[in-house]
């Protein structure tokens, strides 16, 4: 059996599609988790919507092709948690 990958579904902010990207190294990510991909554009804000998966590199291809992905995949380049300015406390001294 061949090498596993680790990938994960994201869509883009304002857009319904989701796409799917590599993960390396691979590490758990979860669903809804805001994270920054790798884009033909540069890098842009996505959110998770699946959990990360490992699968065969050969099914990885299939799975690519399938959804309409360009391969080599884009990468995840960093995971985050996006905060509300407006919440933050205010009552500190600086």
């Amino acid at each position: 059996m061949g090498r596993f990958i680790c990938l994960i579904f994201a869509e883009h902010q304002n857009n319904g599609k989701p796409y799917l990207f590599l993960i390396e190294p691979p590490i758990e990510i979860d669903m809804g988790a805001h994270i920054t991909v790798d884009t033909m554009y540069g890098p842009s804000k996505a959110t998770a919507t699946t959990k990360s998966f490992m699968v065969p590199n050969d099914a990885a291809k299939i799975m690519a092709q399938s959804v309409g992905a360009y391969l080599p995949l884009r990468k995840v380049l960093s995971i985050g948690v996006q905060m509300d300015l407006n919440e933050c406390d205010s009552d500190l001294p600086f």
